[in-house]
């Protein structure tokens, strides 16, 4: 892949990427409902970037769509381990 990075890698940043035409919101709930381990990874980096963007907000009080978007990406994290092969696996089992 192009800039040496592995298919999956640049599945990631594809995700991560804000189109010119996508709002925000658009945005966050495109990798709020991203399938598989792709979608896990761009969640996992949204939400640190997330946190990182609110604990600065904390400090000048201002409050844009970014709890938001953490609260969706969230939800999202928890469903897909419900409903990932592994934990239904798990599920029968026990």
């Amino acid at each position: 892949m192009e800039l040496g990075l592995t298919d999956e890698e640049g599945s990631v940043l594809a995700l991560l990427t804000r189109r010119p035409t996508e709002s925000y919101k658009k945005h966050v709930m495109r990798i709020a409902r991203a399938d598989g381990r792709t979608g896990q990874i761009a969640r996992t980096i949204k939400l640190a970037d997330l946190d990182d963007h609110l604990n600065h907000i904390r400090i000048r009080r201002r409050t844009p769509d970014y709890a938001w978007a953490r609260e969706q990406l969230t939800g999202s994290q928890q469903t897909n381990r419900e409903t990932s092969p592994a934990a239904c696996s798990a599920n029968r089992a026990a």
